[in-house]
């Protein structure tokens, strides 16, 4: 058995019989400056430099399409010879090349049909895709609770006093961009959590499931657009934040968007 390393290639094909480098020798499949590795160790050689072989041509000559053994042909010793790696068609270079073109366009669109409200149950939430009006309320509560944070980072950890009312609006107004709104749209105010007034974000038993900003009106089926105080915006069912707010508990099931 030899490894092949064809003249100007790194790379060793193999290992192959004696009988099939015979045949490939008689078939064109072999230049004269073509290395052949013994598979059990010894010095390489030329293909050229083998007279069995017959008269090589020089390296660097394209490889005839014939040069692959037909696979069931049996060797003189009644074994089947060892196949060499195949080559593909550039029919075949192309269709794949169409294939996983194809597969990347679907990639982004997947990722948002899943991202947009995926259950904890794996289920998707809603029936379907996300609409605009609830990216847009994601985009709101990211940025209210990205300010909010900040704001808690320079206030050794506290919430703002006024998240039991209306005026957290005015002291996480200077960690948003000029003009940022403070809503996801006309009939889509945010409101906050009031328990969340004058504590600190690490004295939150489950910052995961419990919501520091949040959309009543349904933005996405039955879902309605939340944040929670680990900073993770996302959705909850409507009804269940309607009879949360009314407990005054503020502890909803969270699936991420």
């Amino acid at each position: 058995m030899f490894y092949l390393q064809r003249h100007g290639s790194p790379d060793q094909e193999g290992p192959y019989s004696y009988e099939y480098l015979l045949r490939m020798a008689k078939g064109g499949g072999l230049t004269a400056d073509d290395l052949l590795f013994p598979a059990e160790g010894g010095e390489p050689f030329r293909a050229g430099d083998n007279l069995e072989f017959g008269d090589l041509p020089p390296g660097g000559h394209a490889e005839p399409e014939a040069e692959a053994a037909v696979p069931g042909v049996m060797t003189d010793g009644g074994a089947p010879p060892v196949l060499g790696p195949q080559k593909a068609s550039q029919g075949t270079v192309a269709v794949i090349v169409a294939v996983v073109a194809i597969s990347l366009c679907c990639i982004p669109g997947f990722l948002l049909f899943q991202g947009g409200g995926q259950g904890a149950g794996g289920g998707l939430v809603g029936g379907g895709v996300p609409g605009v009006q609830s990216m847009d309320a994601i985009s709101a509560l990211n940025r209210v609770t990205e300010a909010t944070i900040q704001y808690c980072n320079d206030h050794d950890g506290f919430f703002p006093s006024g998240m039991d009312s209306d005026k957290w609006k005015d002291q996480i107004r200077p960690y948003l961009e000029p003009g940022s709104r403070l809503d996801a749209g006309p009939g889509l105010p945010i409101e906050a959590n009031p328990n969340l007034s004058v504590i600190r974000q690490g004295s939150v038993i489950d910052p995961r499931q419990t919501l520091m900003f949040f959309i009543r009106k349904p933005v996405f089926g039955n879902q309605s657009a939340v944040s929670n105080v680990s900073g993770r915006t996302g959705y909850v069912d409507s009804e269940g934040l309607e009879k949360s707010i009314r407990g005054n508990i503020y502890n909803v099931p969270f699936r991420n968007r």
